[in-house]
């Protein structure tokens, strides 16, 4: 990232994002109840989650176009989107759905206070952010943390995030590939959803924790004032 916004700095320090772990990470997680019985989830429903603001990089209209594709195999399949939509794009967003005949697979949730639960339910959580990228999005992270199997756009931001999990990164705005690496991950046996369940969330606690963000931050700080006085 130091590279792709910051070329010509050499006084830059990157302090990679994190997430509560005390919160995202539990030994026994098991889909929550109150998220099944309001989003009327079934057994045979294999659930997509995207959590990103209704808002044009999120590439979220691209999303749905490549939903209408994707449900001829999975025809049970039921996506939630959450995130903030009180703007005027989520009109015509809205109308996509209509256009495509989807409003009973896609669901918009808005703004949440319970992303944990709500990913809980999630067979595979997907942030189709478009080429510009993204910064550092922790909507992925917590996804990780909660260990759930993970695809992101292979954008800045996230492919730093998954640069030991290629199979978790598509071709941005290419249907195609997200619909190849849809396909091989909802296919994955047990062990294997198992093990890169298990290998995404300890990513997570080994760079991500936000104790780490903020001792971090601390030492810049540190830097910062240990120069000035110096002056």
């Amino acid at each position: 990232m130091i590279n792709q916004f910051y070329p010509k700095f050499n006084n830059i320090t990157l302090i990679p994002r994190g997430v509560d772990l005390n919160e995202f990470i539990s030994e026994y997680d098991v889909p929550s109840n109150s998220i099944i019985d309001e989003f009327d989830l079934l057994s045979k429903n294999q659930v997509i989650v995207t959590v990103a603001n209704i808002v044009p990089v999120k590439g979220v209209e691209f999303f749905i176009k490549c939903i209408s594709d994707i449900i001829l195999k999975y025809p049970n399949i039921k996506v939630l989107i959450v995130g903030d939509n009180q703007n005027k794009y989520f009109e015509s967003i809205k109308l996509l759905v209509i256009e495509l005949g989807l409003e009973e697979t896609i669901i918009f949730t808005g703004k949440r206070n319970d992303v944990r639960n709500i990913l809980s339910c999630a067979d595979l959580f997907i942030l189709p952010t478009l080429k510009i990228g993204e910064g550092s999005p922790v909507s992925l992270l917590e996804a990780m943390a909660k260990k759930r199997i993970v695809l992101a756009s292979n954008v800045p931001g996230s492919s730093q995030i998954l640069s030991e999990f290629p199979e978790c990164l598509f071709e941005p705005e290419n249907p195609i590939d997200l619909t190849k690496k849809i396909n091989f991950l909802l296919n994955l046996d047990e062990n294997e959803s198992i093990r890169l369940r298990n290998e995404l969330s300890n990513t997570v606690k080994k760079k991500y924790d936000i104790k780490t963000e903020v001792n971090k931050t601390i030492e810049v700080y540190k830097k910062v004032c240990k120069g000035m006085f110096t002056l």
